[in-house]
């Protein structure tokens, strides 16, 4: 950092986060060359730019991790355990006490949570913010830390004061989206453009409190007629957290073109509180001429999508009952030839190489392993990205789409209609006819019974730590069929090597499950956390029927009887998290579903495999912290990267360095950019459990501290 150049002070940390908003590249090349005192490296984006400067903005003004918790994540990547998991755990019956503007609070450890003035809390977190009125650490606050070398650090008087100013501001998000991916490799696009525009807007609108957010929700080549969209799925989730109270657009068609879709957006911005802006279509929503207003407006938007989408389908099933190829990704033992196509004379003999070994193997697993053994490969395609695909072994999929495409056959299909093409034939058209009727044949095999005869009750239930959900198998030794519960990756990618895969004994899992909702069920004071606003005169009765329910989940007796309690079981290394079906608990209470708490529905416990052998045992416990060695491991890597960057690395030269894609490491660097207290959490294994680095990497937080936490407190 230069000689010249002064740390921004905390009062003037909102305004300089504001400021990276709507700055230009030349003034955060500036902005960087200030804070970090090296030059930046070349092609770094605009997000990341302001997400890197605003992560350094709040070091200097906040402070950075402590020593301790970058200790104790690489004890965690390392595969060992972190020091406030080992002799710190708070043991049932512990009491802290906390002083806070001369009141005295104390807080009771109980069993799955915690107890002050007679209320049940599921966190200290949760403890502190009913204290001091601010989202906190909650061990940091209660003064847990301490006592265990820690510090306590009270909130001070202006980061109190920078919250209430946080309140009084209308945060603004703006939503970009353009139909199509033309142009979007421009240096300055329609997204570009867009955004300018709207942040011109905001501006304007300084006197009335509009900030604007750093974080950019651009949607390229994606239509208006669907939700499922990355951008606008992200700015929802954050509309909900609490994090956006307006969203600006350009033109309301940006937001969406489906009435119906528009509908459901601002039923949830109603729920939420927020509203919606546009920036070249001004009426009032909130009288019915401007509703009416904008309700035509969106209709006249969707018809034209309508009318749009007809004439395209119409052109194209036109285009194929003349046997017209129309576009696509072009199919492998061919090459584009016009609106045709002409026949690849490498790749051919490959088709029908594969179709002769089909008619002498009859199996779709046999002639891949056989094209495999042969060195077949897959077509490899190059992108104007930089990036390629294929080049790689023929997978099931791959030769089963090879038999039964018609184009091979000199065909062109259309939905469930097949035509004549002008294209010239790889197989004979007879030959093909008669391959599909094999292909028909043995898809057709009945399942003997013994296949079905023992079900797997957790199917669809189960979940490991990258989301990936549990899929039941089997196998057989000497005769015996031997269930398990394996990672969906491990079927859907057999080819590759999983080393974090899953591969469980069903029946000992199915035992275990059985028991930590038994004896859950079993604790004598679970009644009164799990059912709200119980009355005296309600105790007896639903403890009978408690009982009752615990007693149903009996390992030894019917799955089918406690199977259903089961909501969803996420297990990770060392731990496993049940949730409770809130409707069948009401329903075997006899009670209202709302009357169910939503944190009594959640039991933790310790998780392990114990090996002998060849033989391998689970064992279920008691609850431990969920330390997550993925999520460490991935954080330390991250600030690695990050490091590399300010030292004049680009993510191009990491990429090789790390002998992985760049879309990946921007995909993981922002674990560098996290706020400190967010690692205390993951260093002492309080982090939701849904914070993997799986869900990160499907979403990007915003630069802002006090917003990470929100997200992160509210998953």
């Amino acid at each position: 950092m230069s000689a010249a150049y002064q740390p921004v002070a905390l009062k003037d940390l909102p305004e300089a986060l504001t400021a990276l908003a709507t700055a230009d590249r030349a003034a955060l090349l500036d902005r960087w060359r200030e804070l970090i005192a090296a030059p930046p490296p070349k092609n770094l984006s605009l997000p990341f730019l302001r997400r890197a400067l605003a992560f350094e903005l709040q070091w200097q003004a906040l402070g950075g991790p402590k020593a301790r918790t970058i200790e104790d994540l690489n004890r965690i990547a390392a595969g060992r355990a972190s020091r406030a998991s080992v002799g710190t755990r708070l043991r049932s019956g512990a009491k802290l006490i906390r002083e806070w503007q001369g009141r005295t609070w104390t807080v009771e450890v109980i069993d799955g949570g915690f107890l002050m003035a007679g209320e049940r809390y599921v966190s200290l977190s949760a403890i502190a913010r009913k204290i001091t009125g601010a989202r906190w650490s909650g061990p940091d606050s209660l003064g847990w830390l301490r006592r265990f070398g820690g510090t306590i650090r009270p909130p001070s008087r202006l980061i109190a004061e920078r919250r209430l100013e946080m309140a009084r501001r209308i945060r603004c998000a703006i939503y970009t989206r353009k139909s199509s991916e033309e142009g979007l490799d421009q240096d300055f696009n329609s997204l570009d453009a867009q955004h300018e525009a709207c942040a011109a807007y905001v501006t304007s609108q300084k006197a009335e409190g509009w900030v604007l957010i750093a974080t950019r929700y651009d949607d390229g080549g994606l239509s208006g007629g669907t939700l499922e969209r990355p951008a606008l799925q992200r700015l929802l989730a954050d509309i909900e957290a609490g994090l956006v109270d307006q969203i600006v657009v350009y033109k309301i068609d940006r937001l969406t073109r489906s009435l119906s879709d528009f509908a459901k957006i601002v039923d949830r911005l109603d729920a939420a509180g927020a509203s919606f802006v546009s920036v070249t279509q001004s009426f009032n929503t909130a009288t019915s001429m401007g509703r009416l207003t904008l309700n035509m407006l969106l209709s006249f938007a969707q018809f034209e999508r309508e009318v749009t989408a007809e004439r395209i389908r119409d052109k194209i099933a036109a285009s194929k009952k003349k046997g017209l190829w129309m576009g696509g990704t072009v199919p492998f033992g061919y090459q584009p030839d016009g609106r045709s196509l002409k026949i690849d004379e490498t790749e051919a003999p490959i088709i029908h190489r594969i179709h002769d070994l089909y008619h002498d193997l009859g199996s779709v697993r046999a002639v891949a392993e056989r094209a495999e053994d042969l060195g077949y490969r897959t077509r490899l395609r190059s992108f104007a990205t930089g990036t390629s695909t294929g080049g790689t072994p023929f997978s099931r999929g791959h030769i089963y789409q090879i038999l039964s495409n018609p184009l091979y056959a000199g065909r062109i299909r259309h939905r469930d209609k097949i035509y004549d093409g002008q294209h010239p034939a790889i197989i004979d058209p007879a030959a093909w006819d008669e391959m599909q009727e094999r292909l028909a044949s043995e898809a057709a095999r009945v399942r003997g019974r013994s296949n079905a005869a023992e079900r797997s009750p957790l199917v669809g239930k189960l979940f490991d730590e990258t989301g990936d959900r549990l899929t039941p198998s089997h196998s057989r030794k000497n005769g015996k069929r031997l269930r398990y519960y394996i990672s969906r990756r491990l079927v859907t990618n057999r080819r590759e090597k999983h080393a974090d895969a899953w591969r469980l004994p069903a029946r000992d899992l199915e035992n275990g499950v059985a028991r930590i909702l038994r004896d859950h069920l079993r604790k004598p004071t679970l009644v009164t956390d799990l059912v709200r606003d119980i009355t005296a005169a309600e105790v007896r009765d639903l403890q009978a029927k408690l009982r009752q329910v615990a007693n149903d989940c009996d390992p030894e007796g019917a799955a089918d009887v406690w199977a259903p309690l089961l909501r969803r079981a996420d297990i990770a290394q060392g731990s496993i998290l049940l949730r409770l079906d809130r409707k069948v608990m009401a329903d075997r209470l006899g009670i209202a579903p709302d009357r169910i708490d939503g944190a009594a529905r959640r039991i933790s416990a310790s998780f392990r495999m114990q090996r002998r052998g060849v033989e391998a045992r689970i064992i279920l416990g008691a609850a431990v912290p969920q330390v997550d060695p993925v999520l460490a491991k991935n954080i330390l890597t991250a600030q690695e990267w990050y490091a590399a960057i300010k030292a004049g690395a680009s993510f191009g030269d990491l990429a090789i360095r790390e002998k992985t894609a760049s879309s990946r490491i921007q995909q993981m660097i922002g674990l560098a950019l996290l706020a400190p207290d967010v690692l205390d959490q993951v260093a002492a294994g309080s982090q939701p459990v849904s914070f993997t680095s799986e869900w990160f990497k499907r979403r990007q937080l915003p630069a802002d501290w006090i917003q990470q936490r929100d997200i992160v407190d509210g998953i």
